[in-house]
């Protein structure tokens, strides 16, 4: 997870030094560059742990904080300019964004090409994580 939190630190830095020329810009490449990096693919992977031991927690624990912290000021942009839903955590965009990332089970897996399929996939979750002010949506 290091590795992938000083990769979406990077992206945070550019998608933050973007802003002003264009917020809506700036967020939807930060959010594509983000599933670019395939988080649930690698979460899923062979040498994906199934479970942390108690000495492993802790440092776990940590490198999530550091990703969170890191997340957490583009989506407070994001969210002040009103491209996100008010109550996306750090922790559910990037939860969500594991979830569509994750490999595609066989066959389907051999039909479409991730790279295909991952990026229409984080497009719809792009639109997915606007406000919507529909009664229906309400909770």
């Amino acid at each position: 997870m290091d590795e992938i939190a000083q990769q979406v630190e990077a992206l945070a830095t550019k998608a933050l030094a973007d802003w002003e020329a264009g917020p809506q810009g700036a967020w939807a490449e930060f959010v594509r560059g983000c599933g670019a990096l395939r988080t649930g693919a690698i979460a899923t992977g062979s040498n994906a742990p199934t479970a942390l031991a108690e000495k492993d927690l802790g440092p776990f624990m940590e490198r999530r904080d550091r990703l969170m912290q890191v997340l957490t000021p583009v989506l407070d942009r994001a969210r002040s300019h009103g491209l996100i839903e008010p109550t996306l955590t750090p922790q559910r965009f990037f939860i969500g964004l594991g979830a569509i990332t994750r490999p595609l089970p066989e066959p389907a897996s051999r039909v479409f090409p991730h790279e295909e399929m991952d990026a229409w996939l984080v497009e719809i979750y792009l639109r997915g994580l606007r406000p919507d002010d529909s009664q229906d949506h309400k909770q």
